[in-house]
C-alpha cells in the first residue's frame, strides 16, 4: 500500500538508535521517546526544503501512527522542529 500525504503532511519512520559499549551494540529501550525520524514521503505542496531520506526532529505529541504499521507516522510539516 502506498500513501501519498496531502495538506502539508509528511510521512516519517522511527530511526533505530543504537549505542556501542566496547564490542556490544545496545539498542535503545522501547519505552523511551525518541524524537528522531527519517522522512519517507512528502506532500506535493510542502513549503519546507525537505527531501526523502532527511532525518528530522519533531515535537513529542505531534505524530499520528499509521494503522497497520508501527514504524510509520504522519506529521504536519509545522511540527518538524529541525532537520538533522
Amino acid at each position: 500500500m502506498k500513501i501519498i500525504p496531502v495538506n502539508n503532511k509528511v510521512i516519517i519512520k522511527k530511526i533505530k538508535k543504537e549505542e556501542k559499549k566496547g564490542a556490544l551494540i545496545l539498542l535503545s529501550k522501547n519505552d523511551e521517546y525518541e524524537p528522531f525520524f527519517e522522512i519517507v514521503s512528502i506532500c506535493i505542496d510542502c513549503t519546507l526544503e525537505l527531501k526523502v531520506g532527511d532525518h528530522v526532529y519533531i515535537d513529542r505529541y505531534s505524530n499520528h501512527a499509521i494503522e497497520g504499521n508501527n514504524d510509520l507516522f504522519i506529521v504536519r510539516e509545522d511540527n518538524i522542529i529541525g532537520i538533522i
